[in-house]
């Protein structure tokens, strides 16, 4: 889901839920006759179709190795949060647990339809999750939800173009530029195969080569660039989604700290810093080198040009693994980590968790508590293939699974904190403004004040 979609939910959700809080009673306060499906079955909730599969075949599982019924039920997106609680006090048919997104924690807490789990099972721990994941669920110190999957920005590139560069840098040692000779790059292409080696032998090497090419930070990105010929049907090195925080966060990621480690602290607001003004000098910078006009950029257009073999380098997110595997990408693919801003500034993405809180207001918690460990667990081998999702637990899947699994876990979660529900809004259009040429610095200090002010 885009970033942008998750602003929209979490600024209407906010708005609604803020309602209930003035006369919902306490978590403990459960109404006497309200109950679940039954008192020996569990209802779960969720609202993402692409889970329709997944959740059914994990219910069935689940019951038959338990002996525990599940009934799952998708619900609309729209003012779920308020569903749940007004199901809960109303002695409707509540769910038991249900799948929501892990920056909802705080309201969802504040609601009294999520509280600490117990985790009978000992599922959530740092063997089983990366500490993003078990940030992502955790409020004011408790773990609060079972981490299900996530979603982060990642460096895509194209395999046989990146192995295309790998021949050019190999034959530029070969054949170096003399005092008379025009720079190499200007120079005829040349398809001989160098003496010495088979067929087999180079394409291995021009491999292996391409793959020590992959950028450190931006600023080889730009060297290959001004470096390298660029291969036919390629038209751009680098391009992303300028308008689009998800896909721009890593530039200040790792420097940009709000709502502290777990996002639930609202006395820590470090948006205006040293490094974050010096990233965003840089990230202004390359708006000469790159032009890209934020009014035509969007992901869509960025990773369709990319599925078209037009772009080498783009960041990107796991459902375009999913759609180069639906397709006849010929060009093979890789992921790596987010290139760094400079020598100096280290990247850090943007991270979504999905999860399953449990609600205190079942009458089965702890029989909840084994299906949620179930659907994270044991079944979350199963995820990736029945929904297009990766799964946050430390499960093992292909080569590019487990590298996007590695940069998640370097990843920045988004906060928690309700009083900042637009800051992701708000923060997307100082990156804007920013590439258009306002100054960096005012820019940030602006942003900082605004949300102090929020939280005070």
């Amino acid at each position: 889901m885009k970033i942008k979609t998750w602003i929209f939910i979490i600024l209407i959700s906010a708005f609604l839920g803020a309602l209930y809080f003035v006369l919902k009673p306490e978590p403990s306060e459960k109404p006497e006759t309200a109950g679940s499906v039954s008192a020996d079955a569990l209802l779960l909730w969720y609202t993402d179709e692409a889970l329709d599969r997944y959740v059914a075949d994990a219910a069935a599982a689940f019951s038959e190795s338990n002996g525990i019924k599940v009934r799952v039920e998708r619900k609309n997106a729209r003012d779920y949060a308020e569903a749940v609680y007004k199901a809960s006090v109303e002695n409707g048919e509540y769910p038991d647990l249900y799948i929501c997104g892990a920056d909802s924690l705080e309201k969802l807490y504040m609601m009294g339809i999520a509280g600490e789990l117990k985790d009978p099972a000992h599922v959530v721990n740092n063997l089983n999750f990366p500490e993003a994941a078990l940030n992502a669920v955790s409020y004011k110190g408790k773990l609060c939800a079972y981490p299900l999957s996530f979603e982060t920005a990642f460096l895509l590139y194209n395999a046989e173009y990146l192995k295309n560069m790998g021949d050019q840098s190999i034959r530029m040692e070969l054949d170096p530029i003399g005092e008379d000779d025009l720079p190499w790059i200007y120079r005829e292409e040349d398809d001989t195969l160098p003496a010495g080696y088979t067929k087999e032998q180079w394409d291995a090497a021009c491999v292996e080569r391409g793959r020590e090419l992959i950028p450190g930070s931006i600023g080889d990105i730009q060297e290959l660039a001004s470096d390298y010929r660029t291969p036919e049907g390629m038209e751009s090195f680098f391009n992303w989604d300028v308008s689009d925080i998800f896909y721009n966060y890593f530039f200040t990621g790792a420097y940009m700290n709000v709502g502290g480690r777990c996002g639930d602290d609202p006395a820590v607001m470090e948006i205006r810093n040293e490094d974050t003004v010096r990233c965003m000098h840089s990230y202004q910078e390359l708006s000469g080198f790159f032009s890209i006009d934020p009014k035509e950029s969007s992901y869509e257009s960025v990773l369709n040009d990319f599925l078209e073999g037009k772009v080498l380098f783009t960041v990107a997110t796991t459902d375009a693994v999913k759609r180069i595997s639906e397709q006849d990408f010929s060009y093979g693919y890789g992921v790596a980590a987010l290139p760094a801003v400079d020598k100096d500034h280290k990247a850090s993405g943007l991270s979504t968790t999905v999860c399953i809180a449990i609600n205190p207001y079942s009458e089965n918690v702890e029989r909840a508590e084994l299906f949620g460990a179930h659907l994270c667990g044991e079944g979350a081998t199963a995820l990736y293939d029945k929904s297009g999702k990766l799964p946050a637990m430390k499960v093992s899947g292909s080569e590019e699974a487990d590298r996007i699994r590695e940069i998640y876990a370097d990843s920045v979660p988004l906060p928690k904190l309700m009083k900042l529900s637009d800051f992701w809004a708000e923060l997307e259009l100082a990156y804007i403004r920013v590439w258009n040429g306002e100054d960096p610095e005012e820019t940030l200090i602006k942003l900082e004040e605004t949300m102090k002010a929020r939280v005070q």
